[in-house]
């Protein structure tokens, strides 16, 4: 007799106790036939009967044929204790119905499941799917249902998605996501925790294995971390169609520094921060896009100026004279072109004083930035007369232009642009300009008698400046084949320093942290590897290395070096004395208290695995989360040509992470760098490693 008839809550298929320990029978299934048997006959008692049919039909599944693996799990707990684990199982049936001699108490509630990989692509899991009848002798009757997935267009357990340009309407072309492929993020919140799987697309209406269908019905929170438009679809068989379509590209207005107006001051934002400059905040960088390949550079500089041409009328002379004061002062500075040519002049005629004048080239670059000012509100400063001013002391602000015009403005209020004409001048002796200018070089270390400014980089240039000992130089920008030979400033003079010399060192700070190097063999096989560094000086390492090292790398990553027998989990390097000048054109800008969350989604998503994850946040974060931001940028062919492996035999894949980042008290724009997955094959070797630069 039937005492009740539950309905148990489902459990999804593939979430299992990871503590359980599986055994895997060399033969699932003895029976070749399925068993009949009458369900409405209570099995034996203290046993529990199982029995696998069609959700439609009702018919039983003939599992020997259907399935090369199928295992049962069944869940018991207390039932007055819903926080106890439940105790697991693991069933492997050799007919259907499947009898286990098991006794469920009264005061037992059980649930039942499916060990992961126990369907295929042929049947799914409904809602629903188990029927468990509890009887008076003492034993238990379940039923689980199976739903085929004949007439579904997707199999269970997978994701279609379809990416459609937002400003044509229609699909992506495959040859555009195989060069740049879509990667979205997700936020996932369930009551097991947060989770966030990447979804790449690398071909349109592409079909991938994953369980976000699943994840989308059991989620308390799911948000796709995409711009443009999303639309999902859920099927009963726990498959899914993701519709994604890009945001329209916006018309470039030329506002970056977001103040909803364009003008001069956006142009210099633009040109700054194309000089590599950290103070330059870029609020929309997206305005600045005029040729829409979604990055920035000189072109879009010069259609964002002939833009602003069009609409706003500038000078092509800036004078102004400085005059007056205790010593009767008679300075005038004056920026003007003669053709191609561009110069900046200095005149300082001083009552009883042997007159001075300086001509100096300037650049192109240079003359914009001082004729794209301002000087409309500057003018509108110089004549507000509720403003302080320097009483004893005239400025002339004289501006001319290309129709003939002028205007000017006199008064005893300043105006800023000879803070800029000053600095200019100041700096800007007769120096070679840099085939290459960097945000965040190398530091040096002046010894010993000091060294040498240099305004080329050659010792048959003229001698700048003497630069004393302990003085700390950042290199600016060097030659292209001329690497001894650093671009830098000291004092206001930027010059040139020879490196190379006895009285000049890099930084004994600079240096990479922790690159370690992980070994994955197919088999047990002996590993020989060797190390060469350009641009650093190899510090510590561990083991010893002595010309490379030698070791018996094992399958699961363990190492043997066989100089001493020790054992390892990985090769360890540390190097010092760095003047490798890392790539920061492109990279992330990130907060402190996120640096976390980053690293695990840009390693996860690069190819360490979890281990491999963790041990490089271990490291690194407790340097990283405490700045308010970090600049990071993950080094290409900079480190690797830097530091050259060499292993034997050679592996069949290899993946070297390097990050080099830049603590900040300001975030920066900066142009996203698009990172690169990482498929591991036969023998495979993994290094990461990173580098703290001041700023």
């Amino acid at each position: 007799m039937k005492l009740r008839n539950i309905t148990a809550a489902f459990l999804a298929a593939t979430f299992l106790f990871p503590s359980v320990s599986v055994l895997y029978p060399s033969t699932v299934f003895a029976a070749e036939t399925v068993s009949e048997v009458n369900t409405d006959i209570p099995p034996a008692a203290d046993t529990v009967r199982f029995t696998v049919v069609d959700f439609d039909t009702g018919e039983k599944i003939a599992l020997d044929k259907e399935f090369s693996y199928f295992a049962i799990v069944p869940y018991i707990w207390s039932s007055d204790d819903t926080q106890q684990s439940p105790s697991t199982n693991y069933l492997y049936p050799d007919s259907n119905p499947y009898i286990w001699e098991q006794t469920i108490s009264e005061n037992e509630t059980m649930s039942v499941s499916l060990a992961d990989g126990s369907l295929n692509d042929k049947f799914f899991l409904p809602k629903n799917y188990e029927e468990i009848t509890r009887y008076e002798n003492g034993s238990v009757d379940v039923v689980i249902k199976l739903k085929s997935n004949a007439g579904f267009e997707l199999p269970p357990g997978s994701v279609r998605i379809t990416v459609t340009d937002g400003d044509t309407g229609e699909l992506v072309p495959d040859e555009v996501l195989a060069e740049e492929p879509l990667i979205v993020g997700t936020n996932i919140v369930t009551k097991g925790g947060v989770t966030g799987p990447i979804i790449r697309a690398d071909k349109n209406r592409t079909v991938i294995k994953s369980n976000l269908a699943s994840l989308y019905k059991s989620a308390d929170k799911f948000e796709l971390l995409f711009d443009g438009k999303s639309e999902i679809t859920i099927y009963d068989n726990n498959s899914m169609d993701l519709s994604l379509t890009t945001a329209p590209k916006a018309e470039p207005n030329g506002d970056v520094n977001g103040d909803e107006t364009f003008g001069i001051s956006d142009a210099v934002t633009l040109q700054q921060w194309l000089l590599g400059s950290a103070k330059v905040n870029m609020k929309n960088w997206r305005a600045a896009d005029y040729n829409k390949d979604n990055q920035l550079d000189i072109f879009d500089l010069v259609l964002m100026k002939k833009e602003l041409l069009r609409s706003i009328d500038l000078p092509v002379e800036v004078s102004i004279q400085e005059g007056g004061g205790v010593v009767g002062a008679n300075i005038i500075y004056k920026v003007y072109s003669e053709g191609e040519k561009y110069f900046l002049s200095y005149q300082d005629l001083t009552y009883d004083q042997k007159p001075k004048s300086i001509v100096k080239q300037i650049s192109e670059q240079e003359y914009r930035e001082i004729m794209a000012q301002d000087y409309d509100s500057m003018i509108r400063f110089m004549e507000d007369p509720d403003r302080p001013g320097w009483s004893e002391i005239v400025f002339v602000l004289e501006l001319s232009y290309s129709d003939g015009s002028q205007k000017k403005a006199v008064s005893d209020r300043m105006p800023s642009v000879l803070t800029e004409l000053r600095d200019m001048l100041a700096k800007s002796s007769d120096y070679v300009e840099p085939d290459n200018r960097i945000e965040y070089g190398a530091t040096y270390n002046v010894l010993g008698d000091g060294v040498k400014l240099y305004s080329g980089p050659d010792e048959s240039y003229e001698v700048i400046d003497n630069v004393p000992s302990w003085t700390k130089l950042k290199e600016l920008g060097y030659q292209n084949g001329n690497d001894p030979w650093i671009f830098t400033e000291y004092s206001g003079q930027y010059g040139w320093v020879n490196s190379s010399g006895a009285d000049i060192s890099v930084y004994l700070g600079a240096q990479w942290g922790k690159p370690v190097i992980y070994i994955y063999p197919e088999n047990e096989t002996d590993v020989h590897v060797e190390l060469e560094l350009t641009t650093s000086d190899l510090y510590t390492t561990y083991p010893r290395y002595n010309n490379g090292w030698d070791v018996t790398a094992y399958p699961d990553g363990s190492l043997l070096n066989k100089a001493d027998g020790t054992h390892h989990k990985y090769l360890f390097w540390e190097s010092v004395n760095a003047r490798t000048r890392f790539d920061f054109s492109k990279g992330f800008c990130v907060a402190g208290s996120d640096t976390e969350c980053f690293l695990k989604e840009k390693l996860t998503y690069m190819g360490l695995t979890e281990e491999e994850m963790n041990e490089f946040i271990v490291y690194w974060l407790p340097k990283m989360e405490h700045n308010k931001y970090n600049l990071i940028a993950f080094q290409g062919d900079v480190y690797t040509n830097s530091a050259k492996l060499s292993i034997t035999p050679t592996p069949d894949s290899l993946l070297r992470i390097f990050m080099a980042y830049v603590p900040l008290e300001e975030a920066v724009d900066i142009q996203p760098q698009q990172l690169e997955t990482f498929e591991r094959n036969g023998f495979t070797v993994v290094e990461w490693g990173g580098s703290e630069i001041n700023s």
